[in-house]
């Protein structure tokens, strides 16, 4: 056939009972949920060979199945990880991203990245004033470790680098289009301008500027490297709306008894109450808010009931409405608000999983290629993968080894030769369960 493409049977060499021609125009189209194709003509095949539409369930007999190549199994490969890591799959799949992917995000670099940003913060102890000192008793003589100028400077710059370095590979992986609108690398090229332009300042006054900004943000690094704490922040974020009005109510009650205390209490030189406690409104405050927070401390209604008996009423009232019903109201929205926002965001993590496992599905089962020696099993076999491709894939993939093991275990006990969508996303359902129980479920089949 003119403009044809002949593909060779698995394993290299000759085919020796014939080979499947594609024609170049072949097309494939999807109508109505189901895949049609273009004209695929069969040469050199006995007449044993070809069956019906009805017989061709039984996959195993009717063909043989070509691996996809490198291109798409390392995109497959790298899919997976991402699913198994909760990460996101919107990021370059060139071969060469790839590559530069699966090596930043393998465990060595991850670990060299924690070990710059733990320096980076242990570099507190040494930066003046120095916390390292055999004892921490003021009123003794201590003599503090006092580096020279530029020791710990030059090491926080070649942290700085590192993490500057980090930045623009987050920023490559993500694409021009895609990282603008990332909250977060906004905001660590935002840190990193101002951690470098402090640096730089520190070094021009030759290390006697007071104020160091960008130790304030050193915590950020550390933040913006763990997935769990991000998803921490956001929920906070998130609840912060129905905390904000718990304590906008919190604070009308302490305002309202800070108003009645400086009303109700004589203002008569024979008692210290007013003078000491309730004299402004900005005392009277800080006082019952004291009184409110910090272990129920009586000094503020001492001198009223040593006064008169009474007053302990005013004191019994604001704690009872400020404890049981303030604090607890309080409490409770945090609890809920945060632990809702939490659990949507972990179910996020957990669709990113799946999404994750389906991309690397639909990689291999549009990229595969395959030899056929019948036209009427190409629709059903076009809705999946092969298990070899699948195995390729795995044995790939870095994945923790009894998590990996089990995984093959059932993919050997039994699987058929084509894996559907359905069949790859419950293979991977281990990902969910503990190894342990995919091995007994296995042992019991």
């Amino acid at each position: 056939m003119d403009g044809g493409e002949t593909t060779p049977l698995l394993g290299g060499g000759e085919p020796t009972t014939g080979t499947v021609t594609r024609s170049t125009a072949a097309v494939r189209e999807r109508r109505g949920g189901t895949a049609t194709r273009g004209p695929v003509s069969v040469q050199a095949f006995p007449p044993s060979a070809v069956t019906t539409g009805a017989e061709s369930n039984s996959v195993d007999e009717s063909f043989r199945v070509f691996s996809p190549d490198d291109a798409a199994i390392l995109q497959a490969t790298t899919f997976l990880e991402d699913a198994v890591q909760y990460r996101s799959i919107h990021h370059r799949v060139d071969v060469r991203s790839l590559s530069l992917y699966r090596f930043y995000y393998s465990r060595p670099t991850q670990l060299a990245l924690y070990f710059v940003i733990f320096v980076l913060h242990m570099l507190a102890f040494f930066e003046a004033p120095s916390s390292l000192s055999w004892t921490s008793d003021l009123r003794q003589k201590i003599h503090r470790v006092v580096l020279p100028c530029g020791v710990t400077e030059t090491i926080e710059l070649l942290c700085l680098l590192v993490l500057l370095v980090d930045l623009i590979a987050k920023c490559y992986f993500k694409g021009g289009a895609v990282h603008r609108h990332s909250p977060w690398l906004l905001a660590y090229g935002v840190v990193m301008v101002i951690s470098l332009t402090d640096w730089l300042v520190s070094i021009i006054f030759v290390c006697t500027q007071v104020v160091k900004v960008r130790r304030l943000f050193r915590p950020f690094f550390l933040l913006q490297n763990s997935s769990l704490m991000k998803k921490a922040v956001k929920s906070l974020k998130l609840s912060l709306p129905q905390i904000a009005s718990v304590l906008l109510l919190q604070a009308l009650h302490i305002i309202f008894f800070a108003i009645v205390g400086m009303i109700i209490f004589p203002k008569t030189s024979d008692t210290d109450e007013h003078s000491q406690f309730f004299s402004t409104l900005e005392r009277s405050v800080m006082n019952l808010l004291v009184l409110l927070t910090t272990a129920n401390n009586p000094d503020v209604s001492i001198p009223a009931y040593s006064e008169n008996r009474f007053y302990a009423i005013f004191f019994i009232l604001f704690l009872v409405i400020g404890l049981y019903c303030m604090m607890s109201m309080l409490t409770a929205v945090i609890y809920n608000q945060f632990r809702g926002y939490f659990t949507d965001s972990l179910q996020q993590s957990v669709f990113r999983r799946r999404l994750g496992i389906r991309a690397a599905f639909e990689v291999l089962r549009e990229r595969k290629l395959m030899s056929f020696r019948f036209q009427s099993s190409l629709g059903a076999v076009g809705q999946g993968v092969s298990t070899n491709a699948v195995k390729q894939v795995l044995l790939r993939a870095k994945l923790d080894h009894s998590c990996k093991k089990a995984i093959l275990m059932e993919l050997s006990s039994g699987s058929p030769s084509i894996l559907n969508c359905g069949q790859f996303q419950k293979l991977f359902d281990i990902l969910e369960t503990s190894v342990e129980e995919a091995v007994r479920r296995h042992d019991h089949v």
